[in-house]
């Protein structure tokens, strides 16, 4: 079937602004999503005393530390991985933190693990764990804990 040349105009206009339509509402809700997980991070970390320049955030998690590279993947040193969760999150010190964008596995060297309940305004955790090496996949939402004496090294 062929349409008349002010058809395809009319259709042309039509995609361009329904696509500049969903880009301007599409952008707004991932910023606001953004802002909401930096408020959060601030809170957190204010309260627990952590300071930071710049973190890395991979979906639940937010790391701080020291970045390098290695190849592909990425490194902290002196790192801080805060996990936000629906009740409570975990704070993760570790001197030794690798982030594979490939297989969006983060693993996490001899640290020490706690778990605090959200909007409580203690500081004991409810949970806490020494020298454990911890290996999370993001996208799968499974994890690995080892004694710090077993599983990886780098």
């Amino acid at each position: 079937m062929y349409l008349p040349r002010s058809s395809t105009r009319d259709y042309q206009r039509m995609s361009i602004l329904f696509l500049l339509l969903v880009s301007l509402v599409a952008v707004p809700i991932h910023s606001q999503q953004d802002t909401k997980s930096e408020e959060w991070l601030t809170v957190i970390s204010n309260k627990h005393g952590i300071t930071y320049d710049s973190f890395t955030q991979c979906g639940d998690f937010f790391i701080i530390g020291e970045k390098g590279n290695v190849g592909e993947l990425e490194t902290y040193n002196a790192a801080t991985v805060i996990e936000k969760g629906s009740e409570g999150y975990w704070i993760l010190k570790s001197e030794r933190v690798s982030f594979d964008p490939n297989s969006t596995t983060l693993k996490i060297c001899d640290c020490i693990m706690e778990k605090f309940k959200n909007n409580s305004k203690s500081l004991d955790p409810l949970e806490r764990h020494k020298h454990i090496n911890v290996t999370i996949n993001i996208t799968e939402r499974t994890s690995t804990m080892l004694p710090a004496n077993q599983g990886h090294t780098k």
